[in-house]
């Protein structure tokens, strides 16, 4: 994929591989995604991210599922500010369920012997 970007990561359970991309849209805008792999090889269940001023400019430092992979965690800047969004899934719809500021660029990480807990 040309528009694949770095950060990539694996659910803990296998089933799915997870990256970044920027999609360019037939308008010539862009369209910031996350996009998963089945372990067969086909894409299913990317999401949109939320809608920033310039799509161009949204940045993801590291992604990181929770223990049980019922959680994904995305370091990202979406309009210069840093933040931490945590997704869900219901069905393959992603759901945002919490979006906290960070200050720095060091990735937050899941807690080894805590599934919920950074």
């Amino acid at each position: 994929l040309p528009s694949l970007e770095l950060p990539v990561c694996m659910m803990p359970n296998g089933s799915l591989v997870t990256g970044f991309q920027r999609r360019v849209l037939p308008n010539g805008k862009i369209s910031p995604e996350i996009i998963f792999w089945e372990r067969n090889g086909l894409r299913h269940g990317e999401f949109v991210l939320p809608k920033a001023v310039d799509d161009a400019s949204t940045r993801v430092f590291g992604m990181a599922y929770n223990l049980d992979s019922s959680l994904l965690a995305v370091h990202l800047t979406i309009d210069a500010r840093e933040q931490v969004m945590i997704f869900t899934r219901s069905n393959w719809k992603w759901y945002c369920k919490q979006a906290m500021a960070v200050s720095n660029k060091e990735f937050v990480k899941w807690a080894t012997d805590n599934q919920w807990l950074f």
